[in-house]
């Protein structure tokens, strides 16, 4: 018969040393300047540039959408491709960048635009991709801006009295 005091520490030891799944990882931890990502027959790439642009730079936005599920895989043309960027992680605060619609193709299934974001830290782009068929995909890919992550309206002015 085991002791009650002694299973209760059995126990406890035992969940203590319980394998735990890996931390998923965090995507601002590496910068990157291209994401794919396939989803319901589709595959959307995007890309910035630069890679980690500056808080008064311009950047570019491109997003390429290609068509897996057709028997000879290419791109989407004439899709309508409406995004924002936005900073979800932080706290109380959440800046967004409405993209409205992107820009016309540049090169077939190719749809971008260029912005300046203005504020430093962590981003995503959330992208809805409406195919010709009627059919919307949306995809998220983060990125990083440099610069202050201080809203540029709370940043204090040095001024002279």
């Amino acid at each position: 018969m085991i002791k009650k005091p002694l299973f209760i520490a059995v126990c406890v030891l035992a969940a203590g040393c319980a394998e735990l799944p890996p931390a998923a990882p965090n995507p601002w931890d590496s910068p990157q300047s291209r994401w794919s990502v396939e989803k319901e027959g589709l595959r959307l790439d995007f890309t910035l540039k630069p890679t980690v642009p500056d808080e008064t730079q311009e950047a570019e936005l491109e997003i390429l959408v290609t068509d897996l599920a057709a028997s000879s895989p290419g791109p989407i043309i004439d899709a309508g491709v409406k995004g924002r960027a936005l900073m979800p992680r932080r706290p109380g605060h959440i800046h967004v960048l409405a993209l409205q619609a992107l820009h016309k193709e540049n090169r077939p299934g190719v749809y971008g635009m260029h912005l300046t974001f203005g504020m430093g830290g962590e981003w995503e782009a959330e992208f809805a991709v409406s195919l010709p068929s009627g059919k919307t995909v949306e995809a998220l890919f983060p990125f990083i801006v440099s610069g202050s992550d201080i809203p540029p309206w709370e940043r204090k002015q040095g001024r002279k009295k």
